[in-house]
């Protein structure tokens, strides 16, 4: 199922972009926040450890278009994506 809008967070912990389904296609995301997030990969549905320090940092209004795997190249086979702020959020991410 394909996903095309913004994803609002609280807090502080991991929170799934990809609509709990593999994305194998390409992600495009945006941080419209005001404060940087970062954005992590994983091989399943299970969210990243709490204390998780990998990913890519992304400042407010940063976009990307790729694919997981161009993301993530030292990862195999990642198909869900999160993200993280130090006080939660505003993403958009769009994927088929």
């Amino acid at each position: 199922m394909a996903r095309n809008e913004v994803v609002d967070f609280e807090g502080s912990g991991w929170v799934e972009l990809t609509n709990a389904e593999n994305a194998s296609g390409v992600v495009a995301i945006q941080n419209r926040g005001v404060d940087p997030v970062r954005v992590l990969a994983t091989t399943d549905g299970t969210a990243p450890a709490a204390s998780e320090a990998g990913g890519w940092s992304y400042l407010p209004g940063e976009a990307d278009a790729r694919t997981l795997a161009d993301m993530f190249p030292g990862l195999t086979s990642p198909v869900r994506l999160w993200a993280k702020g130090r006080r939660g959020g505003y993403v958009m991410v769009s994927y088929a």
